[in-house]
């Protein structure tokens, strides 16, 4: 699927999260061709936690059928100020000082006659100007785009007006591991048999405290790393090294064969 989108995973990272997520991340990298998984600290927690730092965020929208001309902006300035004063009056209730406030006005547009609709922004000048060909631009560029084509010359309609508004939270200070010398020794456990299907069966593993592990320390592969929310298994031929904020870059250990490298691009 992301080939057939034009992008290639080879020049990706795998972002690993979840209970299970890490404990598949590194076999599904190699099927993928992708050289690198990053681990979060607490991948089980992940989402939580992203939760808690997202942007503050409400949406609202307005129908508006009508052919995108010059009275249409008028009908689609009034229910845009509409929706900002009740968006200003949410982002007060909530507290969100003025400067870490944002606005931003979309569009479903399409085609006359088209069953599915776009979603345009809307350039700031259409406004200021009261011009619609700034919009128009934008419309047969995203449908370009889309589906290959731009009919300069087809009317264009619009469908709804929605307005984003945000509220940016304080950037969150996330705790720095310390730097360790790289022994994981007192990191270790117990040891386990792990199967490998690529190792024909199973193979003896150390299996690490993730708790223990310092910025800078690095885990050869076969391992498994255990913590409260989740398990991490690094695969033979593969490393594991813990960043300054305490994530697990999953790498290759090894060179890829000349095979591996062509599929891998």
């Amino acid at each position: 699927m992301t080939v057939q989108r034009g992008v290639d995973p080879n020049r990706l990272a795998l972002l690993a999260f979840g209970g299970a997520g890490p404990l598949h991340a590194g076999a599904l990298a190699r099927e993928l061709g992708i050289r690198a998984v990053v681990v979060p600290p607490s991948p089980g927690l992940l989402c939580a936690l992203g939760l808690l730092v997202e942007d503050q965020r409400i949406d609202a929208v307005r129908t508006c059928v009508a052919r995108l001309d010059v009275d249409a902006l008028e009908r689609l300035d009034k229910l845009f100020a509409e929706m900002e004063a009740e968006a200003v009056a949410w982002l007060e209730r909530e507290r969100v000082p003025p400067a870490r406030r944002s606005l931003e006005r979309w569009l479903d547009m399409r085609y006359t006659g088209q069953n599915y609709e776009l979603l345009v922004p809307v350039p700031e000048e259409t406004w200021t100007t009261r011009r619609i060909e700034p919009l128009g631009e934008r419309f047969f560029a995203l449908h370009e785009a889309a589906y290959g084509y731009a009919a300069h010359d087809e009317p264009i309609q619009v469908v709804n007006a929605r307005l984003v508004a945000r509220g940016r939270p304080d950037p969150p200070a996330l705790p720095r591991r310390p730097r360790m010398t790289g022994d994981v020794s007192a990191a270790l456990r117990a040891r386990r048999p792990v199967l490998f299907e690529t190792a024909g069966g199973f193979v003896e593993c150390p299996v690490y405290d993730r708790r223990r592990l310092g910025a800078g320390c690095v885990i050869p592969g076969p391992a498994v790393v255990e913590q409260f929310d989740s398990t991490t298994l690094v695969h033979p031929g593969q490393r594991a090294e813990v960043d300054d904020l305490g994530f697990l870059l999953i790498s290759d250990a090894v060179p890829l064969s000349p095979a591996e490298g062509e599929r891998a691009g």
